[in-house]
């Protein structure tokens, strides 16, 4: 696979402080590409179509200092003029300040004369010039492709004294974006000349699974458009790459119109170059809530909208997404959302997808780390089953979900100590502290309760009310042991007969939870009974179907 890619910058500017009285715009296209050719059209329109053109400088960037190409361009070989009348003009030439830079200078002086060919009703873009050159790579294969990076350009009056205007030129751009095996969150950025279908963006994804966006629920499409997200299962790992997957000539840009949204989570997708996150503004203003995450493997939080990546953001009210107009490839600085000081919990599973939940005791807004939707079945996820990211101790016991993972699982605390058991408490019951870790090799475990470690010792035996009562179908269990014991919990019906046996085993001083899962049972009364030494308590509980 061809994985070089030129980067080209464009940077038209004149040495003059003068005002701005014509409005211009400009850009490059893609004529074509063959070998080490580049063959490219630039096109310029002002507002009247009829001011003068005095000249400019144009600086193509690439990526690597490993490039030749022509130093001395040749008229018609190398540049050719459009559709002019009248006017004379000077050779285009080239200098070389480094050697990843290709600069043209091109001397343009028509006077008045600016009748060239219009190739485009809106805006009226006028054919000028045809720059064609060689670029050869001593360290890689050919097939190059390129993108507009800069966000300067200028075109200057017959007098060369007055620069008309700055701006970004507009045209295709290439593209790269790594997808991994399994589930990703995809966007696409511009046109894709070959079509807009799904199999066209990406051929390698898994045929038999559909590719969805997200309204409320998730929506099978066969159609992308710019500005939406997508899920996408994708079979293997694969870098795509414009001029293999994608045309050679480039993706086409898009205006960057705003993205309609509604409250709650939003899939969207940026455009051809990666803007900040914290650039993103809503109309009306302040809707955003919490970070913005994307997807691929696992959710992690973005500080960047990445071409081809699909993002998601949560909104306080409906509303628009608007992207900045300045555009950058540099990362925005990451918002700290997370205290240095909180208690971790570090899950990795047997593919080395790892994830970290956060237990706090500060009095945070809990709200800000709600994570996004469920991902479609099968997609690597972990959580609280509050949906949240971050969870309070002191609220109680937190229940764990994980789904879509491999195991054996690592569990590894930090900056806390905690009980981790499963639902039931006889398959994991383990005590950790800062820097300890247990695996986890039960495939039916997909529940881990993280108890906080209390620092007060019971100082009597006792069995709590059960939580839910009425329950349907499953309830938890609480009760303190105030020395070391064999403790026996079973549920029992109203006749006095053992419906199950939730604990029967030696268990350590402290605070002890369990559930019970009543889903084969018959709606009625229950008998939850606890024998700890001499300490025996009955409690009633009630199934309600």
């Amino acid at each position: 696979m061809m994985r070089f890619y030129a980067l080209i910058g464009i940077i038209l500017f004149f040495f003059t402080f003068s005002v701005f009285p014509t409005t211009i715009n400009g850009r490059f296209v893609t004529l074509g590409i063959s070998g080490s050719k580049y063959s490219i059209l630039l096109q310029i329109n002002t507002n009247s179509g009829t001011d003068d053109l005095g000249g400019s400088t144009i600086v193509f960037g690439f990526d690597t200092s490993a490039i030749t190409y022509t130093a001395t361009p040749i008229r018609n070989a190398d540049y050719i003029f459009h559709n002019f009348s009248g006017g004379s003009y000077s050779p285009a030439s080239v200098t070389r300040p480094s050697k990843n830079k290709l600069w043209v200078n091109i001397d343009l002086p028509f006077i008045n004369c600016n009748n060239g060919t219009v190739v485009s009703a809106i805006p009226q873009w006028t054919d000028v010039v045809t720059i064609i050159f060689d670029i050869v790579d001593a360290n890689r294969p050919l097939g190059l492709s390129w993108f507009l990076a800069s966000p300067f350009w200028g075109v200057y009056d017959a007098d060369n004294l007055t620069l008309w205007e700055t701006g970004v030129f507009e045209g295709n751009f290439g593209l790269e974006v790594q997808i991994n095996n399994g589930w990703n969150a995809v966007s696409v950025p511009g046109i894709n000349p070959d079509g807009q279908e799904v199999n066209e963006w990406w051929p390698g994804k898994d045929p038999a699974i559909s590719v969805f966006k997200m309204f409320g629920n998730y929506i099978p499409v066969t159609t992308t458009i710019p500005g939406e997200g997508y899920w996408m299962k994708h079979l293997g790992n694969k870098v795509y790459n414009t001029g293999d997957e994608w045309p050679a000539g480039g993706i086409q840009r898009v205006p960057h119109f705003p993205i309609t949204a509604r409250a709650g989570w939003n899939l969207i997708g940026g455009y051809e170059t990666a803007v900040p996150t914290n650039s993103l503004t809503t109309t009306p203003p302040g809707l955003i809530s919490g970070p913005v995450y994307n997807y691929s493997g696992q959710y992690q939080i973005a500080t960047s909208l990445e071409p081809g990546r699909g993002f998601f953001v949560k909104l306080t009210g409906d509303g628009q997404f608007n992207l900045p107009g300045e555009l950058t490839n540099r990362n925005s600085e990451e918002i700290n959302y997370f205290n240095q000081d909180w208690g971790k919990i570090i899950l990795t599973d047997a593919s080395g997808s790892s994830f970290v939940l956060y237990l706090v005791n500060d009095e945070v807004d809990l709200n800000l780390f709600e994570l996004p939707p469920f991902p479609p079945e099968g997609a690597f996820d972990i959580r609280f089953a509050s949906g949240r990211i971050a969870e309070n101790l002191n609220c109680g016991t937190q229940t764990l979900l994980m789904s879509g993972i491999m195991y054996p699982i690592k569990v590894q605390v930090e900056n806390v100590a905690v009980t981790l058991q499963d639902q039931s408490g006889n398959k994991l019951n383990a005590d950790l502290i800062h820097g300890e870790e247990i695996t986890v090799t039960n495939e039916s475990i997909n529940k881990l309760l993280i108890l906080s470690d209390k620092s007060e010792t019971p100082i009597t035996y006792s069995l709590e009310q059960n939580f839910p009562n009425p329950f349907n179908p499953t309830t938890t269990i609480k009760f303190a042991v105030t020395k070391e014991s064999n403790v026996n919990l079973s549920v029992y019906n109203i006749l006095g007969e053992l419906v199950s046996t939730l604990v029967n085993e030696q268990l350590k001083t402290g605070y002890h939870q369990y559930e019970f899962d009543a889903s084969n049972l018959a709606s009625g009364v229950y008998l939850c009974r606890i024998i700890a030494g001499d300490f025996v308590e009955t409690r009633k509980m009630v199934l309600l179907r």
